[in-house]
């Protein structure tokens, strides 16, 4: 399908990737994240309120593309661990904001049937096979999505917005 082929990394763009891996290893003793996005993760079709709308009205069309698209993402990550190996620690998953300044943009439990299974076996496909941590970008109020951020087994949120409603440090 299309979004197999179009969603796979060329060799051009891992030799790049290993190379800067490489230099950037050599040249500081920081932590090194990379994020693929478009590459491993879970797409979204269209502008916010339409994928919101799709998950509402069509959630099999939701799950057969994140099974189409973690497919692609596991094929990925098989040759990010052959080509970065030990160069990187934290990989990101996912830069899509799950919440509004007050709130979630969708309920727990549709992150729960919809988006969970494919984190995990992303996660768990990392954690097995790197000593990678994996991460989650996501702006907003997010924090009835937390406990199932951790559950999917994504060990960084990245950012924690202060600002947004129940996301205060405390």
């Amino acid at each position: 399908s299309e979004l197999r082929s179009s969603g796979r990394l060329t060799t051009a763009e891992l030799e790049g990737l290993q190379a800067r891996a490489e230099y950037l290893r050599s040249t500081t003793d920081k932590a090194l994240l990379l994020g693929v996005w478009g590459k491993i993760g879970l797409p979204w079709v269209g502008s916010i309120p339409d994928f919101l709308m799709l998950m509402a009205t069509d959630p099999s069309y939701v799950r057969d593309l994140f099974a189409v698209r973690t497919e692609a993402a596991l094929e990925n990550l098989v040759q990010l661990r052959a080509y970065l190996g030990d160069r990187i620690d934290i990989i990101g998953l996912d830069g899509a904001d799950y919440g509004s300044q007050r709130s979630e943009l969708f309920c727990p439990a549709w992150f729960e049937e919809l988006f969970a299974p494919y984190f995990r076996q992303q996660n768990d496909w990392i954690h097995a096979n790197t000593n990678w941590k994996t991460y989650l970008h996501s702006c907003g109020s997010v924090y009835n999505l937390i406990p199932h951020f951790i559950e999917a087994g994504i060990d960084i949120l990245n950012p924690i917005q202060t600002s947004a409603t129940n996301m205060e440090p405390e």
